[in-house]
């Protein structure tokens, strides 16, 4: 027989126990919310049953009988099922808060899912998932769909969050609400980013799909390419050279940068503060300077001018060496339907004609511009156009990025496109506006180039000229994003000024209705002349943004 005094230790030990139960369960709901850890707490269970015996062996045969009651054995076994009860409780209320990693982006803002009552309570977000990026990705500049957990339970304000380096490092600083866009690296401030309307594969605004974008650039001491992050720690499983943010609220909003304004009936221009971005004209232009009977006078659905960092003008219209040619453009001259042909690049028989307007945004982080566009013929729609545009703020005195996307899809028939023989023209082109050749220089994947590149496979390129107008030389790259079809595609470089992407080539492709493509871009604008060195750890930020950033759990 156990002592009474024996089962009475045994009581106030369960008591003990079933309080440590209770700390590290709420412990665990607020710092993790990890389920591995329970199953850690639940080994304590059996050994407050044990505590307290219930039952006891009797008989020759062993049959198991009651012990009479006794006071020691009421005490012990109560400790015993009461913490047993309290664990299960907060197992249940543990298991009903959490949330599943979900592997999409979809934002519902009538819905709180992913968002627990700790997060609601402290007005931040569960802590389980960081960004997580190579330094080789800095200047960061992207557009990043958003774990389900992480999207707010209502409606997001563009501009009043932020990304907050994760671990050990300086202390921290009081977070500013009016500090510059796109800092963070190596000052342990906090980044503000801004979210954005999402768009469907097709091309379309999604509201319920809501973005992040985000602009993290080095310090301006730093080399291109060159950063000073803070160090993890040596415990932390971090990839070599990664850097990891938290999203959460910030404290307050952060200013916008950009503005949206009308110019007439069919232009729309973009500022950053006092300086001109660029201009979308989504209504007919027409140069009276142009014969009246060229039917090369009038267009629409582009951009110009595009604006340099310094304000200078980078492109040109109706230039009269290519009356056709019309600042940042996108066309074909060979296109298919219904057995015959139509040339979109120069011809008279097929247009494109605004449409409406998909989305405009503009926050402390970038600007937005969607746009629906339609090709006709004869007063048919043959296919739909969807542009998009992001507009990140300006780098002072490094860059700025401009990140095109065009989707295209028939509508009922088949259209067959492809660009010139044996030059490839025909997609995305800039026709710069340079003065004269003398300052011009063309810079490729391998190097700088004097002569004019024919039907060449090309991840990026730039042209550098003084611009009409300008007293000082500036330019842009056409930088192919990975995920871009038959990448790389080929490519016409004309000194002159024309900067052609060419897809598909001078092999035919067919879009069909129901099939969607989509193809990427990045125009990287900067002051002065480049070196190749810097060109190309533009570009490998621009890929390693699309293919090596990541959400994660640390």
């Amino acid at each position: 027989m156990v002592p009474f005094g024996q089962h009475v230790n045994r009581f106030f030990q369960g008591v003990a126990v079933m309080s440590s139960v209770q700390a590290r369960v709420r412990d665990t709901q607020i710092r993790t919310g990890n389920r591995r850890r329970m199953m850690k707490i639940s080994f304590l269970f059996p050994a407050v049953l044990l505590s307290a015996p219930i039952w006891s062996r009797s008989g020759r045969r062993g049959a198991i009988a009651p012990k009479a009651a006794r006071p020691g054995m009421i005490l012990g076994r109560s400790a015993g099922v009461l913490a047993g009860l309290l664990l299960a409780v907060s197992v249940a209320r543990l298991s009903a808060q959490e949330k599943p990693i979900p592997q999409g982006g979809v934002f519902d803002p009538n819905s709180g899912a992913g968002v627990s009552d700790v997060a609601r309570q402290e007005k931040s977000l569960p802590q389980d998932e960081v960004l997580e990026l190579p330094s080789r990705a800095i200047p960061l500049e992207t557009i990043l769909p958003v774990p389900e957990n992480l999207l707010p339970e209502k409606a997001p304000s563009a501009s009043a969050w932020q990304l907050l380096p994760v671990g050990p490092g300086p202390k921290e600083k009081s977070p500013s609400a009016n500090r510059d866009a796109g800092s963070g690296v190596g000052d342990q401030q906090p980044v503000p980013v801004q979210w954005v309307v999402g768009v469907t594969p097709d091309g379309q605004s999604d509201e319920t799909r809501a973005q992040l974008a985000v602009q993290i650039v080095p310090p301006p001491s730093a080399s291109p390419g060159e950063n000073s992050p803070r160090q993890p720690a040596p415990e932390e499983k971090v990839l070599p050279g990664a850097l990891r943010y938290r999203l959460q609220k910030a404290p307050a909003a952060a200013p916008e940068a950009f503005q949206w304004k009308q110019l007439g009936p069919a232009s729309l221009g973009l500022w950053e503060g006092k300086m001109p971005v660029l201009v979308y004209n989504h209504g007919p232009i027409t140069n009276p300077s142009v014969p009246a009977k060229d039917h090369r006078r009038t267009r629409a659905c582009y951009v110009h001018p595009l604006y340099g960092l310094q304000g200078e003008v980078l492109t040109d219209d109706f230039p009269k060496d290519h009356y056709h040619h019309h600042g940042v453009f996108w066309a074909w001259p060979h296109i298919v339907i219904e057995g015959k042909e139509h040339d979109l690049w120069a011809g008279a028989t097929i247009r494109q004609e605004f449409v409406r307007w998909l989305a405009r945004q503009s926050g402390p982080v970038c600007a937005v511009l969607g746009v629906e566009n339609g090709w006709y013929v004869a007063g048919k729609k043959v296919m739909v156009e969807r542009i998009w545009f992001w507009v990140y703020r300006t780098v002072p005195g490094r860059h700025r990025s401009i990140d095109i996307a065009l989707y295209l899809e028939p509508t009922d028939q088949p259209v067959t496109l492809w660009g010139a023989p044996e030059k490839s023209y025909g997609g995305l082109t800039v026709r710069f506006a340079p003065s004269a050749r003398p300052q011009t220089q063309n810079t490729v994947t391998t190097g700088r180039t004097t002569e004019d590149l024919l039907d060449t496979r090309l991840k990026w390129a730039d042209f550098t000229s003084q611009m009409l107008g300008s007293s000082f030389r500036s330019g842009a790259a056409i930088l192919i994003h990975p995920q871009h079809p038959d990448y790389p595609p080929t490519w016409l470089t004309r000194h002159y000024g024309a900067m052609c992407v060419g897809w598909p080539g001078v092999r035919p492709k067919t879009l069909h209705p129901g099939q969607p493509v989509r193809l990427p871009y990045r125009l990287w604008i900067h002051p002065g002349p480049v070196e190749l060195e810097e060109l190309t750890a533009a570009y490998e930020a621009f890929c390693a943004a699309a293919e090596q950033v990541r959400w994660m759990r640390p």
